[in-house]
């Protein structure tokens, strides 16, 4: 997303390294169990809530773990909060 940003203008180039340099100091650990339920409840949020497979993987992830989900995409976050999952952001 911050390459895509960059590419259409939105950000600048320092902003998008400054941005993977922060990203690259937090503890980020993948979930072993996203795949388990890519054709199944992942797959169903998608539809339910007209999302795409990547939005409703994270908002499966949420909702799996009980951790809110942290977006500005004002229609994964309609979505999450239809299911229960909070929301941060604004």
């Amino acid at each position: 997303m911050l390459l895509i940003a960059e590419r259409k203008g939105r950000i600048a180039r320092t902003h998008r390294l400054t941005a993977l340099a922060a990203l690259r100091q937090l503890s980020i650990r993948t979930d072993p169990e996203t795949g388990d339920h890519a054709w199944n409840s992942t797959m169903e949020l998608a539809a339910e809530h007209a999302l795409t497979l990547y939005d409703a993987a994270y908002l499966e992830l949420g909702l799996r773990a009980g951790l809110p989900i942290a977006t500005l995409d004002q229609a994964l976050a309609q979505a999450a909060r239809a299911v229960g999952v909070a929301v941060l952001g604004r």
